[in-house]
């Protein structure tokens, strides 16, 4: 893959981000867990779905995103609403006594456990390099198994 963080000054230049003590335009440490933010349209098309940015945990601040060079400015402006979604505004509504002990927490299980990750064009992927490699999954097999159990759910 492309190294990302060599487009990210495309993003800071066609856009105003805004200073942020959640998250900051940083380069993000793939050799540890992290997540990529995917474009596309999961439900309705068999196009590969495109890795727009990556989000690793910060020291000096809560998130590291490293931006690749995206297509569009609307493209763009849903990266950075979609980022200021799950690193600001979910994390901030969280009640005190949530089951998530903290905002990487709720990205993982936002990410792997729940439904809404499939809708919209924005999917988050957890990558942990320290499991084996796996093949990209056959995302036709994936929409089938998942509307047949919706459809067994109406039934």
């Amino acid at each position: 893959m492309t190294n990302l963080v060599q487009n990210a000054s495309t993003l800071e230049h066609n856009l105003t981000i805004p200073k942020s003590e959640y998250w900051v335009v940083s380069p993000v440490d793939i050799t540890s867990i992290h997540f990529e933010i995917r474009y596309g349209d999961f439900m309705g098309s068999d196009d590969p779905l495109v890795t727009l940015a990556r989000v690793g945990r910060g020291a000096d601040v809560a998130f590291h995103v490293e931006v690749s060079s995206l297509h569009s400015r609307e493209q763009q402006q849903g990266l950075i609403d979609e980022l200021n979604e799950y690193l600001v505004k979910r994390i901030a509504s969280m009640p005190e006594d949530s089951r998530f002990k903290n905002s990487w927490d709720y990205l993982i299980y936002h990410a792997t456990q729940t439904a809404a990750n499939l809708y919209g064009d924005y999917h988050w992927v957890l990558v942990d390099p320290s499991r084996p490699a796996r093949a990209e999954p056959d995302l036709t097999v994936i929409k089938t198994g998942f509307w047949q159990k919706v459809k067994s759910l109406w039934q």
